[in-house]
């Protein structure tokens, strides 16, 4: 049953537009529900950070261009050093791990293009204060609820960039990403202690993929709907789609560089990252392309239609008016036809009238005068 449900390639689309299927309810069951509660804390963190006005370590400060490109330039530096990084360290990786790595140093080109649509659009927000680090390990469940802990954001950055004002949704971003990790390395885990069979690695693939897109979903839709309206959340879809986009990819990098360093043995889970969201970043452009090429053709040929319709009309109207005209010659030629001499009383002897070539009417010819004339004596 989860192979036959086409899972969507943007989870903020998803969250914008689809409604959680039954059968995701079903067998993500209380997960499911969990992933909108933690959503639903999240919006309130951020309400809360955002709500300080007073306060210039606090209050919330608009987006401009200047910080824009200074995002861009951030993550464009981080995500060179990275690959450097992946570079440098290639040869120690797994024999079977290095066709992969290399396949993501390839794609250094289509990163850093993805990492510049953030300049594409102008981001009509504000950004505040945020956790820093947000994911699942930075949170309490306590049975019924969540705790969010750490506020220190991420201790292996200088203390004046974690101070700094950024978008909300970069936390955002940190706990989607932290969905996906739990569950790659869950699968992985199984699938290394042999609970799970080779025969059927590719069907929890599947679920692997199906359990972390729907509660991502789930968390996000949630997220969204409490933070409604607030000034930190782009008011324009493609703005949330920019921002989302390119804060999960420098994630993704900075996950890479954490595992180079620390845990060699786990950088396939962010290799793979990587390569997924090039791919699903491709497929949601041509998707957009289709669509828009597709709207463009629906609009070609309603245009068409209606300018067939128009030339229709026209021609019906050029035959109305034709059939108008013959009529009204044709009227004319009748009239033209009536005779314009009195009728005179009927003669035996009258021939067709010269004018109006009726029989009998009247006659001019003399000898019928006559006859009218001897009768009338």
């Amino acid at each position: 049953a989860v192979a036959d449900i086409d899972l969507p390639p943007s989870l903020l689309s998803a969250a914008l537009e689809t409604e959680i299927p039954e059968i995701a309810q079903e067998m993500i069951g209380s997960y499911l529900r969990n992933a909108q509660l933690l959503g639903e804390r999240t919006a309130e963190m951020h309400l809360a950070l955002a709500s300080d006005t007073e306060d210039p370590n606090f209050a919330p400060e608009a987006f401009t261009s200047f910080y824009q490109r200074s995002i861009y330039q951030y993550m464009r530096n981080q995500a060179g050093q990275v690959l450097l990084l992946l570079k440098k360290h290639l040869i120690q990786l797994p024999s079977d791990l290095q066709p992969v790595a290399q396949l993501v140093l390839n794609n250094r080109e289509m990163i850093l293009a993805r990492l510049k649509s953030i300049l594409n659009q102008k981001i009509n927000a504000m950004r505040t204060r945020t956790h820093g680090n947000l994911c699942l390990n930075e949170v309490l469940y306590t049975g019924k609820d969540f705790i969010i802990i750490d506020f220190e954001g991420d201790q292996t950055r200088p203390l004046s960039e974690r101070r700094m004002k950024r978008s909300p949704l970069r936390d955002v971003a940190g706990m989607l990403e932290s969905f996906y990790y739990s569950s790659r390395i869950a699968l992985r885990n199984e699938k290394e202690s042999g609970i799970i069979l080779p025969d059927d690695q590719p069907l929890m693939e599947q679920w692997t993929q199906f359990f972390y897109t729907w509660s991502g979903i789930a968390f996000l839709k949630s997220y969204l709907s409490a933070a409604n309206g607030a000034a930190f959340l782009p008011s324009e879809p493609s703005e949330l789609q920019l921002l989302i986009d390119g804060f999960v990819l420098e994630k993704a990098i900075i996950e890479l560089e954490h595992e180079l360093k620390n845990r060699p043995n786990w950088v396939e889970v962010p290799l793979y990252r990587i390569l997924e969201l090039l791919e699903t970043a491709w497929q949601w452009t041509d998707r957009r392309a289709e669509e828009a090429e597709e709207a463009e053709e629906a609009e070609e040929a309603e245009e068409a239609e209606e300018a067939e319709e128009a030339e229709e009309a026209e021609e019906a109207e050029e035959a109305e008016e034709a059939e108008e005209a013959a009529e009204a010659e044709e009227a004319e030629e009748a009239e033209e036809k009536i005779c314009p001499l009195p009728p005179l009383p009927l003669c035996p002897l009258c021939t067709l009238c010269p004018l109006c070539s009726q029989f009998p009417h009247h006659s001019l010819d003399i000898k019928h005068n006559y006859y009218f004339d001897s009768s009338l004596k």
